[in-house]
């Protein structure tokens, strides 16, 4: 803890030195909570602006992540209302998203509509994910199978980035951070935009030690995207990323490795284009990507009568090449009705060096190719100025297990005067096998495996009043879930067997309180559950933050998050045990000190609370950081 009172002491100097220097400063006027002017995409693949979705779907914008200082993708998912983001232990360890309580290959994760590179376990990387130059992260809960297709049961998100369009000439930003832990952070931004291209480029890395011994993290990233408009009508486009990390695998503090480490290295190049016209657009993108994973890990060795034999060091290398040719067309056919189709090519070659788990073992390499052809169509139909329609249907064949039909149908119903708007939903979804799964799915032949499959239904109200100063919704869910994969240790066999339940509600309230004060509470209700109870899935999770700007140029936050009545494995008797509650709280302050220079501080852990949100892995304590920012 000793590293954490060196940094919070600047830190407490930082924020006392700014309440006395400008403390008489006039305040600004601030924007409804409520804005129209942002548009979602992740909801149906096409442009709406925010009060044409339902409660399901938030949009985060650029704005809101730089003011809370996130990172990562999970420090913008702990603050969503319905998702319960569980880290094995400090930053950089291995991320579980239950959305809604769905499984974490339930939820799919994309870039500007790309698919990200899921993994040999389907899980997306969620703890190397970064927000760095994005526009906005927009996430989508319940099924959506008909839009994207595979591992969407719980949802998808997809991280929009900037364009350089919206830059004057040459923009750019420059940031550096250093805080407990020995953590140094920095990031730069450049982006340029002329009348017919536009580039942007962002990079950023970050280092920390954490708090455990062989635990720390160093991560690396990189997003290029760039424009050129052809035509009035035909545009190009190119996107890429790069990230590479490295981690220390501590594991479990009560059987802690001091040897064990993975290096990731992930990236992606996609060329598009886009052409338009009044009343159709073309949107066609090609994405390669690499997903690969280096480890060192010290194995424990049985016999045949389960004798030990010692332990000794394991080498692994796992690796999974996607290719996807995506094509969708949008066309207008009159005035209130959109008609949305297009088709998907999909195919994954993943490797594994060696899936034998003993290191003494003779050494099984696994490797397969997986492909996927998908097609769908959907329909919006603003029927009335108050009633909205949405319909769809999608088909996925496979190469290695049956075809999936699933299809969804959506109202909308907006009140008139009252400011409510009434939502409802009902959808089917799927998932299926991971290269994982088949890789130890030892008897195919007698149990071959399927997608798992949902129906989900959800039902909400949304209602926006006092001048659009206050905005509050809720929203009830169910998820049936059949066909769930599960491995058995004894006869080493994956196969589809068991089903499950999630369902409860959601509640949030966004309340612009004054000129100075914005408020947000939400709260979750949640009962996951299959022939027990579902792991690490809380009963309540309740979530607040509180934004205060005490003068024009100083903006001061809070933002927390507990988790209440949940199960866990015991990591010592591998017994189901009732998992302790907690309650973090994080504190962040942002001090334009010019047009371009800017100081910012945050406290994570604010009141030094031990927790594991994962049994047996606690969680970093209190942490200070400070930075400054230079724009141009």
């Amino acid at each position: 803890m000793l590293s954490n009172v060196r940094s919070f002491l600047p830190l407490s100097l930082f924020l006392g030195s700014l309440l006395t220097v400008f403390g008489s400063e006039e305040t600004v006027a601030t924007e409804p909570v409520y804005k129209l002017q942002d548009y979602v995409v992740v909801a149906t693949r096409t442009p709406l602006s925010l009060d044409r979705v339902s409660p399901s779907v938030s949009y985060v914008s650029s704005t809101e992540m730089e003011f809370w200082q996130d990172t990562q993708l999970t420090d913008v998912l702990q603050r969503e209302s319905g998702m319960t983001v569980i880290q094995s232990g400090a930053k950089g360890g291995q991320t579980s998203l239950f959305n809604r309580g769905t499984e974490s290959n339930h939820t799919a994760f994309f870039i500007d509509g790309r698919r990200l590179n899921s993994g040999f376990g389907n899980q997306f990387d969620l703890e190397n994910l970064q927000v760095s130059g994005l526009q906005s992260v927009q996430v989508l809960k319940g099924a959506a199978s008909v839009q994207y297709g595979s591992s969407n049961i719980g949802g998808g998100i997809d991280l929009r980035t900037r364009s350089g369009f919206y830059s004057n000439g040459l923009e750019g930003s420059v940031q550096g951070e250093i805080g407990s832990n020995d953590s140094i952070a920095g990031g730069l931004g450049l982006s340029y935009g002329e009348d017919n291209w536009a580039i942007s480029v962002n990079a950023n890395s970050q280092t920390t030690d954490n708090e455990r011994e062989n635990d720390q993290y160093e991560a690396h990233n990189q997003l290029h995207r760039a424009e050129i408009r052809v035509s009035d009508r035909l545009q190009l486009e190119w996107l890429s990323f790069f990230t590479k990390t490295d981690k220390g695998l501590i594991g479990s503090r009560f059987s802690p490795k001091l040897e064990d480490k993975q290096e990731t290295t992930s990236w992606m190049i996609s060329p598009g284009l886009r052409w338009s016209t009044d009343r159709c657009q073309v949107h066609a993108f090609y994405a390669r990507s690499l997903h690969d994973l280096e480890s060192l890990n010290l194995r424990g060795s049985y016999d045949a009568n389960y004798n030990f034999r010692g332990t000794h060091p394991a080498m692994g290398e796992i690796e999974v090449e996607t290719d996807e040719l995506n094509l969708q067309v949008d066309f207008e056919s009159s005035e209130g009705l959109l008609l949305t189709t297009g088709l998907l090519y999909r195919k994954d070659d993943a490797k594994n060096n060696n899936v034998t788990y003993d290191p003494l073992e003779p050494v099984v390499a696994y490797a397969n190719g997986f492909e996927q052809f998908g097609i769908f169509g959907q329909a919006i139909w603003e029927a009335t100025d108050l009633l909205e329609l949405r319909g769809g249907t999608r088909y996925d064949s496979f190469s290695d297990f049956d075809e999936k039909m699933t299809s969804s149908v959506e109202v909308i119903y907006n009140l008139g005067d009252t400011g409510c708007s009434l939502f409802a939903k009902l959808g089917t979804a799927y998932a299926p096998p991971a290269a994982i799964d088949i890789a130890y799915d030892n008897a195919a032949a007698e149990t071959p495996l399927q997608p798992e499959e949902s129906v989900s239904y959800e039902v909400g109200l949304r209602q926006v009043a006092l001048e659009q100063r206050l905005s509050h919704s809720w929203v009830f869910f169910r998820n049936e879930i059949d066909q769930l994969l599960i491995y058995d240790n004894l006869t080493k066999d994956s196969f589809n067997e068991e089903s499950a339940k999630t369902q409860g509600f959601e509640y949030q309230l966004d309340y612009a309180l004054d000129s100075q004060t914005d408020l947000f509470f939400g709260y979750t209700y949640l009962h996951a559950f299959g022939e027990d109870r579902l792991l690490r899935r809380p009963r309540h999770t309740l979530y607040f933050s509180a934004r205060y700007r005490p003068v024009k140029n100083l903006s001061l936050g809070i933002t927390g998050y507990g988790h209440i009545d949940r199960k866990d494995t015991d990591p010592e008797t591998f017994a189901v045990a009732q998992a302790d509650d907690y309650f973090v709280a994080n504190f962040v302050a942002d001090w334009a000190v010019t047009e371009q220079w800017s100081l910012y501080a945050r406290v994570e852990n604010l009141f030094d609370k031990f927790y594991e949100p994962a049994a047996g892995y606690p969680a970093l304590g209190q942490a200070g950081y400070l930075g400054a920012r230079y724009r141009f």
